[in-house]
């Protein structure tokens, strides 16, 4: 009927809400208590701030975040294009990543670009290196542009 998923972040927590379609209705009664206990899990770990991530928000998530206090904290907005693009895209040059050697330097731009986002902000060596063990993980799909022999 409904699913709650805590994670922990870079210094804050995600929270996803997921309610099945034949009960979305259901919102505002199965709603409270799933939040409510996911607040207490998240409260006995220490706390933090929580990001409550909603698809589609409605006057009904609003009256559940406010219930709570949570706030509106920002809106992401999905961009989509048909393809192929008719004009081209101005060309850079790109080179993959180089494990053991651009780590210290994509850090750095890496965590200045995303100060305020919480969770692609305040990366460390660790973060970055749990990420290279992945399966998914191809150094050669990693591209990365140097200006004047500097990471840009």
């Amino acid at each position: 009927m409904a699913y709650c998923q805590v994670s922990r972040g870079n210094d804050s927590w995600s929270l996803d809400i997921v309610v099945s379609p034949h009960h979305r209705y259901e919102m505002s009664s199965i709603g409270p208590e799933l939040l409510g206990e996911a607040l207490r899990i998240i409260a006995s770990e220490g706390g933090g701030r929580v990001h409550w991530w909603v698809f589609e928000p409605t006057a009904m998530h609003a009256d559940l975040a406010h219930h709570v206090d949570l706030i509106e904290g920002r809106t992401a907005i999905q961009m989509r294009v048909g393809l192929p693009i008719s004009a081209p895209a101005p060309t850079i040059t790109t080179r993959p990543f180089r494990v053991g050697q651009d780590e210290d330097a994509w850090l750095r731009v890496n965590n200045r670009a995303f100060a305020a986002h919480p969770e692609q902000g305040a990366w460390t060596i660790d973060i970055l290196r749990s990420r290279q063990q992945q399966p998914w993980f191809n150094p050669n799909g990693f591209l990365l542009h140097d200006i004047d022999g500097e990471l840009a």
